[in-house]
């Protein structure tokens, strides 16, 4: 292989390597692919199997060794794959190209090119599931207004019109859940950030009272926000993100679970909110994901709650349009969440 191939390999943003022989002795792995595998440069002049152990059982090896043997290049879409990361099993997903590196006496060896799309595939699956979601919360109103449309006609045809006002009332509560589904739907296909606001200093317990009082909540909500704590930001943002957390507490919280509001001041500068429940917790697993646009979690929210749970993505964001930070702390299922976040200090 050429100096130049191999400045190119080297230099590279992308993951490449070149390997030789049938034991597929990694020759030059630059940086990038270094990283994908969780490797240093020690695995250089070893048998990638050596090197790498878990990529024993994956087909990459059979696929990389065909291409020495033919010559023939081979390309593959979002591969599943998994190494060592930290010590921890880790699924990727890559585009990959395998193709041989030939000279005057022959095949060379392999050179190996990725490109890491677990992100692209991740969201992907989530949105996926996120629709399927949406489906199943549009069936079941839509599913009532249809029978109760045809139990009506009969009823009307019969002169019980009683009967059909009962009915139609719950016709109309049924339209109303439909109503808030397309209504959160596109507001989550169309949300972003606002633009920067006009920052204001204010009193937190002055902004929860007003969010609890328009939320009328049926279930208890413990607060514990001191007078004398005031943060800086947009009122109306901070309203939201309250709201947003808010319901997403109540969401997976039995009815007789009160949910606790609190505020302090961490420093001269910062302010944390927290919203925790008692409910179903999160995974670690989950943690790192929850935040994200089409996510939908896999735990259960109690029966009696309806919505498509987009909130979590929306609170995210318009933190971030604060300037603050937005996290999510759980000891793990059934162990509840606290969700925190924080805002600029509102007394200089």
């Amino acid at each position: 292989m050429t100096d130049i191939y191999l400045g190119l390999i080297e230099s590279s943003p992308l993951p490449m390597c070149f390997l030789t022989g049938r034991e597929l002795r990694i020759e030059m792995a630059n940086p990038s692919m270094l990283a994908a595998w969780g490797r240093d440069e020690s695995v250089i002049g070893k048998p990638l199997e050596e090197a790498i152990p878990e990529i024993i059982e994956q087909p990459f090896p059979v696929m990389l060794r065909e291409v020495l043997d033919t010559g023939i290049p081979m390309r593959g879409n979002a591969a599943k794959a998994y190494h060592y990361i930290k010590g921890k099993l880790t699924t990727f997903y890559y585009d990959f190209s395998f193709r041989a590196v030939t000279a005057s006496e022959g095949i060379q060896g392999v050179a190996v090119i990725a490109y890491d799309v677990t992100d692209q595939v991740r969201e992907k699956k989530a949105r996926d599931r996120f629709i399927s979601v949406v489906s199943h919360q549009f069936n079941t109103p839509l599913t009532s207004v249809m029978a109760y449309g045809q139990v009506i006609e009969k009823e009307l045809r019969e002169g019980n019109y009683a009967k059909c006002q009962e009915l139609v009332a719950k016709m109309n509560a049924n339209t109303r859940k439909l109503s808030k589904l397309v209504e959160e739907l596109l507001d989550v296909a169309s949300f972003e950030p606002p633009r920067p606001v006009s920052q204001h200093s204010f009193t937190c317990a002055d902004v929860v009272d007003e969010v609890l009082t328009e939320m009328n909540l049926g279930q208890a909500v413990q607060v514990a926000v001191p007078e004398q704590i005031r943060a800086c930001a947009s009122v109306s943002t901070t309203k939201k993100i309250l709201k947003y957390l808010i319901e997403n507490a109540v969401r997976f919280s039995p009815v007789e679970q009160s949910v606790s509001l609190s505020a302090t001041t961490l420093n001269e500068q910062v302010v944390k909110f927290m919203v925790s429940d008692r409910g179903v917790g999160i995974s670690k697993d989950e943690q790192t994901r929850i935040f994200a646009k089409y996510y939908k979690s896999t735990r259960n929210a109690l029966p009696w709650q309806n919505g498509l749970g987009v909130g979590l993505f929306k609170a995210s964001k318009l933190v971030q349009a604060e300037g603050g930070q937005l996290w999510v702390e759980s000891n793990g299922l059934n162990q509840g969440a606290a969700f925190c976040f924080t805002l600029r200090n509102g007394i200089t």
